[in-house]
């Protein structure tokens, strides 16, 4: 008998590939009978697949789900407008941190009832901005809740960042205050220059406004998405 020349990774990636393949060929009509956004549709689809074990791990599809993962977040922050987010209304953040909090309280309830890990009381709340990014594609740029939302999400990720970064640093093997210390005075550090790239992008176009133009032509309708101030 000839030994078989056909990699058995190979097979399992062509049929990953071929089962993302139908999923995206019948997500549009699904999506159209529940009458869910697209977007949704198809992460419902992907946690039905992955649960019921229609795929095979593979490493090739696993480095290009964090290259997607990776991307995804970066099309979600030239999302956030971070002018409306330095802006926020007083009576919307207090809303904000309102519902971040039962956001929590109700996270906690759930750890509580399952005898879950406590670490899920800081990543079930977490709010997927790159989810919202995506619902601008089916409701519009214009769409007001889904701006609101976003702005939302953006303060919620940011607060679920600080918890994780800290819960992170205590779960580690090994690690003592000054350890914990350190991981909070980077984040804050991170944190700093961010906002500081930020204030300087701003006194830049300030000072030459056509470079806005340059780098993002107004005729340029696939860079809209762009927000430098």
């Amino acid at each position: 008998m000839h030994q078989s020349v056909i990699d058995p990774q190979g097979l399992i990636d062509l049929k990953i590939l071929i089962v993302i393949a139908l999923c995206l060929l019948f997500s549009p009509h699904i999506a159209k009978i529940l009458r869910l956004p697209l977007s949704a549709t198809e992460i419902i689809l992907g946690a039905i697949i992955a649960y019921f074990g229609f795929i095979g791990k593979s490493e090739n599809f696993a480095l290009l789900a964090n290259v997607g993962f990776y991307y995804l977040m970066f099309i979600a922050g030239m999302e956030v407008n971070l002018r409306a987010f330095f802006n926020m209304d007083k009576e919307v953040v207090k809303k904000s941190f309102f519902y971040i909090f039962l956001l929590y309280a109700l996270s906690s309830f759930i750890v509580w009832i399952f005898g879950l890990s406590l670490v899920f009381i800081i990543i079930i709340p977490v709010m997927s901005v790159g989810l919202l990014s995506l619902l601008f594609k089916d409701f519009g740029k214009e769409c007001y809740w889904l701006n609101i939302a976003m702005i939302v999400a953006t303060l919620a990720e940011v607060i679920s960042i600080v918890l994780l970064t800290i819960a992170g640093a205590f779960l580690r093997e090994g690690t003592g205050i000054i350890d914990v210390a350190q991981s909070i005075l980077y984040l804050n550090i991170f944190l700093g220059l961010c906002l500081l790239g930020f204030k300087m992008l701003g006194v830049l176009f300030w000072w030459y406004p056509q470079l806005k133009v340059v780098l993002m032509p107004w005729e340029d309708k696939n860079e809209k998405d762009i927000r430098f101030c």
